[in-house]
């Protein structure tokens, strides 16, 4: 990397010096209400799945179109603000450029670092750097799959998942940091082991130097793996994403349907990792019912099942969105249409 580049990325993402020893990485938040948690938390980085807007004036079209009104929200459940968070998902553009700007002004204001999503020319404010109180430094990054149909703005969009942009942005921070951690929106939703081909895509930036992996947007807990003493967490899960009814499918003049979900026990797990400022990597388990979020001590990393081929990933696919769609008839009884039973019977 030339060394204007790197003068360049410093200064649009200056480091951060923290006195901590332990930074905590949770899974997908959306919390538009208040709710209770009992797990103690000090510095945290999570993945924001909606922006924080009360302009819902240019809705994302033929989505699912989620917001958080208050900020408060997330002050008041955690007990404390994070110290950064992942805006490189499918949602943070559901309400446009407007709705963005919104939300990066709150955090702003709130001196909340945020990286994953932006302006092109602002590398979509990545990375995130800080220092922990050793003097050492970790450069955090995040990357949406273009699978997931990530909204956008007119001006700004979340930085998408391509092997060669990631490589690169390795590259530039290990010139700078000690320890790389890649936040990775991808997956199959509902499916609890990743993609052939993302698992191919995370050994590879392993190779390229990333130190921890941690991916979400599935909304269930995916497979966990060591590959060449780097741990890879395919999907860490919901850390807190309640039962919803929301608006939806936005036409251009009109919203035409309302989205519900009720949130079946496996979307309410989820895996809290610790980065440790001696670089050790260590996990512990969560729940959220009844709106309160806590310890899960039951769970265990028990499923570590990964596939490299296709046939075999999508026919694990099939059954276990099937199932998923028998449990969310089960617990939203609704009559199906003929062309909704058909879908069933495709497996759409």
């Amino acid at each position: 990397m030339s060394k204007e580049r790197l003068v360049r990325l410093l200064v649009l993402h200056p480091d951060r010096t923290v006195l901590m020893d332990k930074l905590s990485f949770l899974g997908d938040v959306y919390v538009p209400e208040f709710f209770e948690s009992e797990v103690s938390l000090e510095h945290f980085i999570f993945n924001l799945e909606a922006p924080v807007t009360t302009d819902l004036t240019n809705p994302a079209i033929h989505k699912i179109n989620l917001h958080i009104e208050r900020f408060e929200n997330i002050h008041d459940t955690f007990k404390r603000n994070p110290l950064a968070v992942c805006l490189s998902n499918n949602h943070i553009f559901d309400y446009g450029d407007s709705g963005f700007n919104r939300t990066t002004d709150i955090l702003d204001k709130a001196q909340i670092e945020y990286f994953g999503a932006g302006l092109n020319g602002s590398h979509f404010n990545n990375p995130f750097v800080f220092t922990f109180s050793n003097s050492k430094k970790i450069g955090v990054l995040g990357f949406c799959c273009k699978s997931t149909h990530p909204s956008k703005g007119k001006n700004a969009t979340v930085a998408t998942i391509e092997f060669e942009r990631i490589a690169n942005a390795i590259e530039e921070l290990k010139s700078s940091v000690d320890f790389v951690v890649l936040n990775l929106h991808w997956g199959d939703e509902e499916i609890a082991i990743p993609k052939p081909l993302d698992v191919i895509m995370a050994r590879k930036l392993v190779d390229c130097g990333a130190n921890l992996i941690l991916g979400h947007h599935a909304h269930v807990i995916q497979s966990y793996e060591k590959y060449k003493g780097v741990r890879i967490y395919y999907g860490i899960g919901n850390c807190i994403f309640p039962d919803f009814d929301v608006q939806s499918k936005f036409d251009g003049d009109r919203f035409t349907t309302r989205s519900r979900k009720v949130q079946a026990r496996r979307n309410k797990r989820s895996i809290m990792v610790h980065l440790y400022e001696d670089f050790s990597v260590h996990h512990e388990f969560l729940k959220f019912e009844s709106g309160v979020l806590a310890y899960d001590k039951s769970l265990k990393l028990r499923f570590q099942f990964l596939t490299m081929s296709t046939r075999v990933y999508n026919t694990f696919k099939f059954f276990e969105s099937r199932k998923a769609k028998i449990i969310g008839v089960l617990q939203n009884p609704r009559k199906l249409s003929f062309g909704s039973m058909l879908n069933f019977l495709k497996g759409k």
